[in-house]
């Protein structure tokens, strides 16, 4: 999904938990923020009646979220995708890592840690959304690729047919590539064979294999890392209790 909207600078989470049912309810802790981003829910996109709420709380020094969510059947398209994110904040135009956004030419590893429950019931995927732009000063104009790099879900998968499989991260993927779905960025998705449902991976090796067949150049930058939930319709609930980056 597109970033957010503008919206105020983020809450931050004290010792306590932070509670939100708000479109655009956010908050942050040290290095982390999180976003409701029920962004989709419009009479353009996919109107039904829905309820979505986040408590979030200080996990180390990241945050852990618990979700209940309610959308009533509509277009079947996805209509929110709560996050946590690292990195690159559209809203406050500000990174939140010192070390992102990071030049694709620096061969850095860039180190996720990460466990992500699995709903029971509705539609939906968790996925990670890895954002890259043509700048040290990411804007919606110069996001240059939105990489999808799916984890687990239900009654979802990507349009079209992947170019090839692929062994990253010690999972199978098939990798798909549609640079003109969304005009100004190209889309790119990993779709597990198998659901995965925490680990760590190193982001840079997915970076190198689009390297190498030519869909990505090293003269881009790795601006934001985001993990969450693509709801299409249902309810349930659902937690991100691990979400670290670590970029050595």
């Amino acid at each position: 999904p597109p970033p957010p909207p503008p919206a105020a600078a983020p809450s931050p989470v004290a010792s306590g938990s932070f509670a939100t049912c708000a479109t655009n309810g956010r908050t942050a802790s040290g290095q982390y923020i999180f976003s409701n981003n029920i962004w989709g829910v419009t009479p353009s996109w996919d109107p039904v009646p829905y309820s979505q709420c986040a408590t979030v709380r200080p996990n180390g020094d990241s945050l852990a979220v618990d979700l209940n969510w309610s959308f009533a059947t509509g277009q079947g398209r996805v209509k929110t995708y709560p996050h946590l994110s690292h990195g690159w904040d559209y809203d406050t135009r500000r990174s939140t890592n010192p070390a992102l956004p990071l030049s694709l030419n620096s061969g850095r590893s860039v180190l996720t840690d990460f466990s992500i429950s699995v709903p029971g019931n509705g539609s939906y995927n968790a996925a990670f959304d890895i954002w890259l732009a043509s700048s040290a000063s990411p804007s919606l104009s110069n996001n240059t690729h939105e990489i999808l790099l799916f984890l687990h879900g239900r009654n979802v998968s990507p349009a079209g047919s992947p170019k090839e499989t692929v062994t990253l991260g010690g999972h199978q993927f098939d990798f798909y590539d549609r640079p003109a779905d969304l005009g100004s960025w190209r889309f790119i998705v990993f779709f597990p064979k198998a659901p995965i449902t925490s680990g760590r991976f190193d982001l840079s090796q997915f970076i190198d294999f689009l390297v190498a067949r030519g869909v990505v150049s090293r003269s881009a930058y790795l601006s934001s890392i985001q993990i969450g939930y693509e709801v299409i319709d249902g309810q349930s609930a659902a937690s991100i209790s691990t979400f670290r980056v670590t970029v050595p």
